[in-house]
């Protein structure tokens, strides 16, 4: 990928061919599925799960109205519905100016609870911004100082921003098989050696992303879902969730918590106010700016995902030079002269050099051809960025359009049939359902 930060963009690629927007890479693997199997969508204080803490919460429901009096397009809503019903989802949720609008659910009541998967790492982004805001972490902060044993080598530059942005460097698979496999998440990411000098590369990390349980636990004197039951949930009138803890005692970041629906669209009109609820500042505005702003990756702020208008992929003349200069095998190369100087949507280019180089997967060949040696696989061009996501396996989303008002929400439970990927259908084109709800 291009580089315009001069960081290294090595675990993206499979990110952004998934839908209109931009979707974390897979995460979960059959091993992390099982996982999930085992510890069910439970309220705190179920056995297996997060104790729970006292925390009083004064729910407000939320207001509602009509997709009429919203001005929502009927008929995009009613494909929004279909989609949402066709790809066996739980629970669909659309908020328009702060108002419920449109709910739906396969059983006609709202399940509880659901697994949000890596939604889970942009909720706990905010509670880093709490942090952050309380003055008790920094951004520019070296991880070192909440834990001593890194202030050595070239681990004692890992900054906090570095497990937000997915630059800290640390040793992670592609797959979350090793960390299911673990007893202490923190302990691992802790342990793990470092493969690029920090702020450098970008690699959608699950691993390092687990460290920040440790550091919000340190820095606040609390246990991390503790914490965020506190000073997140309780301002949104939030109180019925679930949090899955590993065997020695840690919330997961990197996913396990649950949420309803009608909570994940808190969050999300949370995000859409600017970090107001009601007349509470919850998080700074400045922090909310922080995490949608364009980060190490074109479309990832810290722990949030960015929405744009379109993207382009060309194989331009100074992407060939640049690519021959590197050494990037010359059959590689010639096998793309069908692609060159031609513009194609994420997806389409994707398919076309997958095609091209007879290869299933992609970005390991990105990797061994290009990125390995420190050159983009094409020059990226995108719009005028549109909207913000939270995603994670199976298509659980959050999405926020803030020129529009709108906040959708699309849950889907783990099943045990969805161990065999195929039947999975993460319903990749959600954003691109609730953008035509409202007319540009």
């Amino acid at each position: 990928m291009i580089n315009d930060n001069k960081v290294k963009v090595v675990a993206l690629w499979s990110a952004m061919v998934v839908g209109a927007g931009c979707q974390s890479a897979p995460q979960v693997t059959p091993d992390a599925a099982e996982q999930v199997e085992k510890t069910p969508t439970k309220a705190p204080g179920s056995n297996g799960q997060s104790d729970g803490v006292e925390v009083e919460v004064n729910r407000q429901p939320l207001e509602r109205s009509t997709p009429a009096e919203a001005g929502l397009d009927v008929e995009a809503l009613e494909r929004l519905k279909e989609r949402a019903q066709s790809s066996k989802s739980d629970a669909l949720v659309v908020l328009k100016d702060g108002k419920v609008v449109f709910e739906w659910y396969p059983q006609g009541e709202a399940p509880g609870p659901i697994e949000a998967m890596s939604t889970t790492k942009s909720i706990v982004g905010l509670a880093v911004g709490i942090l952050v805001d309380q003055g008790k972490v920094r951004l520019e902060q070296p991880v070192h100082e909440f834990f001593p044993q890194w202030n050595q080598g070239r681990k004692k530059d890992i900054l906090v921003k570095h497990l937000l942005n997915h630059t800290s460097g640390l040793q992670a698979d592609r797959n979350t098989a090793e960390i299911y496999r673990s007893k202490d998440f923190v302990a691992l990411a802790l342990a793990a050696e470092l493969v690029s000098a920090p702020g450098q590369e970008f690699f959608y990390n699950n691993k390092a992303v687990n460290l920040l349980a440790g550091i919000i636990e340190k820095a606040s004197g609390q246990r991390m879902d503790h914490f965020i039951a506190q000073a997140l949930f309780a301002p949104l009138g939030i109180k019925d969730f679930g949090w899955t803890l590993d065997d020695a005692g840690n919330p997961h970041a990197m996913s396990g918590l649950q949420l309803s629906a009608l909570d994940m669209a808190r969050i999300g009109q949370l995000v859409l106010n600017k970090g107001r609820w009601g007349d509470q500042q919850v998080v700074s505005e400045r922090w909310i700016e922080q995490s949608l702003a364009r980060g190490a990756a074109p479309s990832c702020g810290l722990l949030w995902w960015r929405n744009v208008d379109w993207r382009t992929v060309t194989i331009t003349p100074e992407i060939i030079e640049r690519w021959e200069k590197a050494g990037v095998d010359p059959q590689k190369i010639k096998a793309l002269e069908p692609m060159f100087n031609k513009p194609f949507g994420i997806e389409a280019f994707g398919k076309e050099v997958a095609r091209l180089w007879k290869v299933d997967d992609l970005p390991a060949a990105f990797q061994k051809e290009m990125w390995s040696k420190g050159v983009p696989n094409g020059k990226w061009e995108e719009g005028p960025r549109s909207a913000y996501n939270a995603n994670g396996y199976l298509g659980q989303y959050i999405y926020i359009e803030p020129h529009s008002g709108l906040v959708g929400v699309r849950q889907m439970a783990w099943q045990p049939e969805y161990k065999d990927a195929s039947k999975v259908d993460g319903m990749n084109d959600f954003m691109g359902l609730m953008r035509a709800l409202v007319a540009d």
